[in-house]
């Protein structure tokens, strides 16, 4: 983890991914999954933005789509 910010109802993670840590589609979705489920507990989080190297790329490790920002789910 590079950094950690929250403003107002968003909370951006910055994180540095190596290329031994890049899993698959399916390591990748579960990724994404643990993140949001984690994330979204927290009632003043509605928006999750993830960052790789501080750059919000299309995807976390290759193999999926990464929305920017993530939203919380009605």
């Amino acid at each position: 983890m590079l950094s950690v910010q929250s403003a107002e109802d968003t909370l951006t993670l910055d994180v540095h991914i190596p290329d031994e840590a890049k899993l698959g589609t399916s390591g990748e979705l579960l990724a994404l999954e643990a993140l949001t489920t984690t994330m979204f507990q927290f009632d003043e989080i509605n928006r999750l933005e993830v960052l790789v190297d501080g750059e919000a790329l299309d995807s976390l490790m290759g193999h999926s789509e990464l929305e920017h920002p993530i939203q919380r789910e009605p």
